[in-house]
């Protein structure tokens, strides 16, 4: 049974904060979905090193968190309770991040993500790979991709 809308917020937010103690000290929330797409932010205060800009452990923990949140949600969604880890990922720092972090993740496109969802419905060990992106202005300052494996 799909979760109501406004209730997105506070399962990812308990099971974040409950579960990951860096993503309440680091002041992680759900920003926004919709379904395709999870935002998560964190303010730039607690996430600034002494160069003061946003501190590269925070922009890669915020972009795990959304590739991975999405992904939990999607599987809620489709009557799932997911396992999933990630078992690899890639990060590249564009430019620094001088203001609140934004990481935004979103769905491939339908046909391969339809594929994937039969398999974990089938009790199939799968793996799917998603990308995250912060962004610093109009410029995308962080790519992160992780590939997740769901059991």
């Amino acid at each position: 049974m799909p979760i109501p809308d406004q209730a997105y917020a506070e399962l990812l937010q308990q099971l974040l904060h409950g579960h990951v103690p860096a993503a309440k000290f680091m002041g992680i929330a759900l920003e926004a979905y919709d379904g395709r797409t999870l935002s998560l932010t964190a303010p730039f205060g607690p996430n600034r090193n002494m160069h003061q800009t946003a501190f590269a452990g925070s922009l890669f923990s915020i972009a795990a968190l959304s590739v991975w949140g999405l992904l939990y949600l999607k599987l809620r969604e489709a009557g799932q309770e997911p396992n999933i880890v990630i078992s690899k990922s890639e990060i590249s720092y564009k430019q620094p991040v001088v203001q609140n972090i934004r990481a935004t993740a979103s769905i491939p496109d339908t046909a391969s993500f339809e594929h994937f969802l039969k398999t974990v419905a089938a009790h199939q060990q799968s793996k799917i790979t998603l990308d995250s992106k912060i962004m610093a202005g109009q410029r995308v300052a962080v790519d992160f991709q992780g590939t997740l494996v769901v059991s």
